[in-house]
């Protein structure tokens, strides 16, 4: 289904009409100038429709449903009125059923599991808007927030570090430029605990991370530095050297892309404090130094 955006997102400056869908935020821009035209976009399976004339028609029927609700937006609530649909009274036996049924409804929604699963998908909605986490993502991490207390892992771990690791693990999968010590930080939650649930949820539920888009640290961090785009363009084009002779394999990304960026601007002649980039990058400064040294050692800096 071909997704048509409001008119009054367009480039006026533009003329031709060819647009960019950026699948890790969620934004279409324009293809020309480069204007973001609409900051989020829904998903095409979002977009639910009735029967075939409704289909035809594009009629929606309701919110979609999302795993991060905790009952994934089709809640249902037990009315305590004794009346059928009709208005009439019910009869006394019928009462009885619908009071009874009404407890058990009560106490599922009000087990140790059903508690545990409420707090952490509570979490990980505060967390999704604190690290501007995409919708996919955050219903992956829901997804595996959801057998992770399933399966009972929680003994002996605290909500917070599951709901932590499921967002790390779903970041990982997709590539998200987001750290550990990004997400730990946001949550307040201790980094060791969150990292040992990490390992538990890999190998319990044989989850495949991939290695870290260093090109998508270098421009998140670019963009918060305000470096320019030839800095920014200077580090990729240093970062597809060391690539190649996997320079810094296995390394933090974080101080990887301080480093290409600090590197970058002393040989743009872009004044951009070592301390500020290290502060900007949460990693010390004495990293970046190392790092550099590094560089040094295998790549020849005149030449870059």
């Amino acid at each position: 289904m071909h997704y048509q955006f409001p008119k009054r997102y367009t480039a006026t400056d533009c003329t031709k009409d060819a647009t960019i869908t950026d699948e890790t935020t969620g934004e279409i821009l324009c293809g020309q100038c480069g204007l973001v035209l609409v900051e989020k976009t829904e998903a095409p399976d979002e977009i639910q429709f009735n029967v075939l004339e409704d289909h035809l028609n594009k009629t929606r029927i309701g919110s979609a449903t999302s795993l991060i609700m905790y009952d994934r937006g089709l809640q249902t609530v037990m009315s305590d009125v004794a009346r059928d649909a009709r208005g009439k009274t019910i009869s006394k036996n019928m009462k009885n059923e619908f009071c009874r049924l009404r407890l058990w409804d009560e106490r599922r929604k009000t087990d140790s599991t059903s508690q545990s699963l409420r707090s952490a998908l509570v979490n990980l909605d505060t967390l999704k808007d604190k690290l501007s986490i995409p919708n996919p993502i955050a219903e992956r991490a829901a997804y595996i927030c959801r057998k992770a207390v399933e399966s009972r892992i929680t003994r002996g771990r605290t909500i917070l570090s599951i709901t932590c690791a499921s967002l790390y693990a779903a970041c990982r999968e997709s590539s998200t430029p987001r750290t550990l010590d990004e997400i730990t930080k946001a949550a307040n939650a201790p980094k060791r605990s969150v990292s040992h649930t990490y390992n538990t949820l890999l190998s319990m539920f044989n989850l495949q991370p991939t290695n870290h888009n260093l090109a998508e640290f270098v421009n998140k961090l670019g963009n918060q530095l305000n470096v320019s785009e030839k800095t920014k363009r200077k580090a990729l084009s240093i970062l597809s050297k060391i690539e190649d002779k996997e320079i810094c394999a296995g390394r933090n990304p974080k101080s990887v892309a301080a480093t290409l960026l600090y590197l970058a601007c002393t040989l743009d002649d872009e004044k951009k404090n070592q301390k500020v980039i290290a502060k900007t990058a949460l990693v010390c400064p004495t990293t970046i130094q190392n790092t550099m040294r590094i560089l040094k050692k295998n790549l020849d800096i005149r030449s870059l």
